[in-house]
């Protein structure tokens, strides 16, 4: 799970907010783009709980709010969010992690094509690759292109090849 806090104005509600709604607002969260298509596909839930705070009752509403809090104990009543992301059951078959970059897919190398000789002790290699996906890609529903076709020097350095540049087409 992870927590996140907001402030808003007293007199805002979030009471007619849906799902997506409430993702689009949290506009500083890392990577938006990544929890909105996560959550568009059923693999999180964001929940929110709102609170009426009045700095002078001396607490905060949640662990998660303490620090805001703290910058608002002087001023009048705020209204503190707290968001709680979640994983869903199919998120968690998809094996998300929070707090960790959601691989879609991963590169595979499919076929090598051909090898030439180049001037300089390199060479330059034609490869086919594909998209190889991972669970979270079957649970959002990504499908990959078709295999793609790449090249790539190579020059000879201390009896191993080492790439110098790649380029697909």
């Amino acid at each position: 799970m992870s927590t996140y806090c907001q402030t808003v104005r007293s007199d805002f509600s979030f009471a007619n907010m849906g799902q997506m709604d409430l993702v689009e607002m949290f506009q500083n969260l890392k990577d938006k783009s990544a929890l909105n298509d996560a959550a568009a596909a059923g693999v999180i839930r964001v929940e929110l709980k709102e609170f009426r705070v009045d700095p002078a009752a001396g607490l905060s509403p949640d662990p998660s709010c303490d620090a805001l809090y703290a910058q608002y104990k002087t001023g009048g009543p705020v209204r503190f969010a707290v968001v709680r992301t979640t994983l869903t059951p199919k998120g968690i078959a998809a094996g998300v992690e929070f707090d960790r970059p959601i691989e879609i897919a991963t590169r595979e190398l499919v076929d090598v094509t051909d090898i030439r000789a180049q001037s300089g002790g390199t060479a330059r290699v034609t490869y086919t690759w594909q998209w190889k996906t991972t669970k979270m890609a079957e649970a959002i529903g990504y499908k990959p292109d078709a295999p793609k076709e790449a090249t790539a020097s190579l020059r000879r350095s201390n009896g191993s090849w080492a790439v110098t540049e790649t380029g697909v087409r």
